[in-house]
């Protein structure tokens, strides 16, 4: 069958199969898929013409799930996948304008050169109200607009990117931020894929405000976005290169710090609970062995100074010090040795000030001086630990 079919070109034969196809509840994965849009043909006039567009008509909601179950079976089509997404949103959109508003996963949209209608239409509700937008909003509205630019991080570990997304959100906007409507209105265009309908239909939506018109909404959250992806690089990275290390300790360590409680994984929950208990009384302890069991079970059972750098900053988000720490001029504990556990005070550094690395210098000089005559006084021993 052509790419434009029509049923009144059909050969008998075909007609029959067309037919046969209906009868079987329209299932059939192996359908020549010019019968799947001789049907779609037939709803987008249900709903464009018979019902004009009506929410409130119940063929349209109708239409609207059979398109979603067929999509489910040749969804893999290009062609139809591309119609009948781009008639949801068009359908999806006009119910956006009066039911309660529920942002969907964004991976179920469509991405093309603009906004879906569904976006735009919830947000112009929020801005036509003077209320804040939603965290889940704000981020539906980065991920489907063409000039949101995320990096790798954001695709790669999109699950950890979102929930970055909405934290960060929450922590500078507060409920959200706050639009002004501009006089630009949401209005929506689409081209049916039936022979029959060959005009473009544009759809207005009243006065209703489109955020997609003004630069500064997507601007600001292309920037946030722009700060998750960074944090998330060195996570992005590592598991870009070990993928079979994900929720492994050494991956968790690389987390920003929001993400470790839910996203760091059962192990760091273990360890978590192992280091408090240790620390609680007070400093302990503990052979480096038994870290690097933990860090790496089944490893090598030697850590390289890679590991303890990233070790320290891992204890540091559960609160907890490491003596030596290679972060701060310490050697890197060898195997067999023991190293210090302790409970960190609150907003301690992970890295040492410039000031920090002055005085160290100074002092690892004054102590070589001070031996210099092979022994070491109590006076200057004293003198040392005074300055």
């Amino acid at each position: 069958i052509g790419y434009w079919p029509s049923y009144s070109k059909l050969s008998p034969g075909e007609r029959a199969a067309f037919l046969t196809w209906l009868d079987g509840g329209r299932s059939a994965p192996d359908a020549p898929i010019s019968y799947v849009f001789l049907f779609f043909y037939g709803l987008e006039r249900r709903v464009l013409v018979d019902a004009r567009l009506d929410a409130s008509h119940p063929d349209v909601a109708l239409a609207a799930w059979e398109i979603r179950r067929l999509l489910g079976i040749y969804g893999d089509n290009g062609s139809f996948r591309s119609y009948s997404t781009s008639f949801l949103n068009l359908i999806d959109g006009f119910s956006a304008r009066a039911v309660p508003l529920s942002p969907s996963e964004w991976s179920r949209l469509p991405r093309s050169w603009e906004v879906p209608i569904t976006v735009r239409v919830a947000l112009g509700r929020y801005m036509e109200a003077g209320h804040p937008i939603p965290p889940d909003w704000a981020l539906l509205f980065l991920r489907t607009h063409p000039e949101g630019y995320l990096r790798t991080p954001a695709s790669r570990r999109p699950a950890e990117f979102d929930a970055l997304f909405r934290l960060r959100y929450q922590r500078k906007y507060g409920e959200g931020m706050v639009v002004s409507p501009p006089k630009a209105t949401v209005q929506a265009h689409y081209h049916p894929a039936s022979a029959g309908l060959r005009n473009e239909v544009h759809v207005s939506f009243g006065e209703l405000p489109d955020i997609a018109a003004i630069p500064g909404p997507i601007t600001s959250l292309r920037e946030l976005g722009g700060e998750c992806t960074d944090s998330l690089d060195p996570y992005s990275r590592y598991l870009g290169r070990y993928p079979d290390r994900a929720g492994s300790i050494a991956a968790a360590a690389l987390l920003p710090d929001e993400l470790l409680g839910s996203h760091g994984g059962a192990d760091v929950d273990t360890l978590r609970r192992w280091v408090t208990a240790l620390v609680t009384p007070g400093p302990k302890l503990v052979p480096v062995d038994e870290l690097a069991v933990r860090w790496a079970p089944g490893g090598p059972g030697k850590l390289a100074k890679a590991d303890v750098v990233a070790m320290a900053g891992l204890l540091g988000k559960l609160g907890v010090g490491l003596e030596p720490d290679v972060r701060f001029g310490g050697t890197t504990p060898p195997p067999g040795s023991t190293v210090v556990l302790f409970p960190l005070p609150e907003h301690a550094p992970a890295a040492p000030s410039p000031q920090y690395g002055a005085a160290s210098v100074l002092v690892h000089m004054s102590a070589v001086v001070a031996s210099a005559d092979g022994s070491v006084s109590d006076e200057e021993r004293r003198y040392l630990a005074q300055h």
